[in-house]
């Protein structure tokens, strides 16, 4: 009896049909977070600041939303005094549009704070859309006219930063910009972080900083580092607008911070992903 019966599921699972290709939803976005590792001599710290408002899409889309409305601050006493990171407010959303296999991420990050405030900015917009069409290989992943980096000041001084997305509205994919780039190699030079990064089956390290300025001047140990680099001595070093693109995704971060001495760690502000694709 037992073996007539497995022999049934069998004969049954033989028949089924096989499994449709599915579309695959993913889209984050992270407001801010950070993680020090080292004050003045004391090393191997590890100080982390949570992320601050977070949101992903499951696989089968939808909305995933978070809203931080009350400030936030990380302080230590030991080995001094010292506020490592504050926080007004930050708001995240991804979200995929009614079955056609379009997604939204945004993040949004306002009065953000490093090392006492001798970094701030006012407000940061980072946002991409992606939207995928069958008869292509990956998803067109654009980021939009509302990406921003408002009220940047080191040591209370200003730092002018503009964007320009047009090379990736113009470029949406990883191929098309590997056509451009045959096309004009003049062009890879105004979208790279990074030389070479642009390739077939790599992750370019791109960005869409257009141009940076200090009205009033750069502090001092201050140098500014084309494209989107400031390097501030004894402070660390400051990326602006940085975008990764692969085959798959994109990914925009608007300000990532890179600490050095006394303090060391790592901070972020304002990073979006996107991408989607079928599963076969």
């Amino acid at each position: 009896m037992d073996v007539q019966k497995s022999a049934d599921i069998n004969s049954k699972s033989e028949q089924c049909p096989s499994e449709p290709a599915r579309f695959v939803y993913r889209g984050n976005a992270v407001g801010a977070a950070a993680r020090i590792v080292r004050v003045d001599p004391h090393a191997g710290l590890n100080h982390v600041i949570p992320v601050q408002a977070a949101s992903s899409l499951p696989v089968t889309g939808g909305r995933s939303e978070s809203v931080v409305d009350r400030p936030y601050c990380f302080r230590i006493g030991s080995p001094r005094p010292l506020e490592l990171f504050s926080l007004r407010s930050a708001h995240t959303l991804a979200e995929s549009g009614a079955g056609d296999r379009t997604t939204t991420v945004h993040s949004e990050v306002h009065g953000m704070q490093i090392l006492d405030g001798r970094i701030t900015v006012e407000y940061l917009f980072a946002q991409l859309t992606s939207a995928y069409d069958p008869s292509e290989l990956a998803a067109r992943i654009l980021p939009t006219e509302r990406c921003a980096i408002g009220g940047l000041m080191l040591d209370h001084r200003p730092v002018e930063v503009t964007l320009d997305i047009a090379p990736f509205v113009a470029a949406p994919t990883h191929a098309a910009l590997l056509a451009r780039a045959g096309q004009d190699p003049e062009f890879c030079n105004g979208i790279l972080c990074r030389p070479g990064t642009l390739k077939p089956g790599g992750i370019a390290q791109c960005h869409i900083v257009s141009t940076v300025r200090f009205p009033e001047g750069a502090p001092e140990g201050v140098e500014y580092c084309p494209p989107n680099r400031i390097r501030w001595h004894g402070v660390g070093t400051i990326y602006l607008g940085e975008l990764l693109v692969s085959d798959l995704f994109r990914r925009l971060t608007m300000l990532r911070v890179m600490l050095g001495c006394p303090v060391e760690g790592d901070v972020s502000g304002g990073e979006v992903e996107g991408n989607g694709h079928i599963v076969s």
